[in-house]
């Protein structure tokens, strides 16, 4: 859990900088959210489906759900559960 939460943070951190990017030119895109050029498509495919609201939600709802994996505020709920609740609240 505390790795898929860590990618989607990454993720989601980086479509942040994407989206408040003057310049979204593969080049300068890539240098600023330090990926490689080739990857920008990807961001910029994921930029027309998630506004700047739902990004920092999901960001909030990821930070939520690796404190509850690792025990914070945490009912008797395993990995597997909390993953499939923060993937089923992430897509909506």
């Amino acid at each position: 859990m505390q790795l898929i939460t860590v990618v989607l943070y990454d993720f989601f951190s980086k479509l942040l900088i994407y989206q408040y990017l003057a310049d979204k030119s593969a080049s300068f895109a890539a240098k600023a959210m330090g990926v490689a050029p080739f990857l920008v498509r990807d961001y910029e495919a994921a930029a027309r489906l998630y506004s700047v609201r739902k990004i920092l939600d999901n960001i909030t709802l990821i930070r939520e759900y690796d404190a509850r994996s690792k025990g914070f505020r945490q009912t008797a709920l395993a990995d597997g559960e909390l993953l499939r609740e923060l993937l089923s609240r992430l897509m909506a």
